[in-house]
């Protein structure tokens, strides 16, 4: 949950809240999939709902004459990063064999849920999810090598 929330405090929140909820709700886990995606997929939805919740500012959070909270951030610097991401992100894809390729892309970018692919491929759940599985492992692979050489910025 840290990669996440992106906060410390935050992470810890979410995944008590996680396991909380989890505990409560024992006796609605159908065992479907793993124990460990169920409660990562709470957990998900409590990051999402305190992410998506309007941010307060508080008083404490603003010193000298700049309020730390009112700073544009550098567009300029965002936009360069995402496109350099996202050019890695492509360059990553690109070693990966098609039949993993295909099925990360149906799952985490068109938003398809397992039992869809399985489906639409003609293959056993079993076989979606081994793909995705090793696609990810590859994938994660594949992103290592596409490292820029250097992170210096004037």
């Amino acid at each position: 949950m840290l990669s996440v929330a992106r906060n410390q405090e935050e992470a810890e929140d979410i995944t008590a809240w996680a396991f909380a909820t989890a505990y409560k709700k024992r006796k609605d886990f159908r065992g479907e999939s793993s124990f460990y995606s169920w409660l990562y997929r709470i957990a998900l939805r409590q990051a999402w709902t305190l992410t998506h919740r309007k941010r307060v500012v508080s008083l404490e959070e603003i010193e000298g004459f700049e309020p730390k909270a009112l700073i544009e951030p550098d567009l300029l610097d965002q936009t360069l990063d995402r496109q350099q991401c996202c050019h890695r992100i492509r360059a990553a894809l690109r070693r990966l064999p098609a039949i993993y390729r295909r099925t990360l892309v149906e799952h985490f970018v068109r938003g398809h849920k397992v039992r869809e692919i399985a489906q639409q491929e003609r293959i056993p759940v079993g076989t979606v999810l081994s793909r995705l599985f090793k696609g990810k492992r590859i994938l994660q692979q594949a992103w290592v090598r596409t490292q820029p050489v250097s992170n210096y910025r004037p």
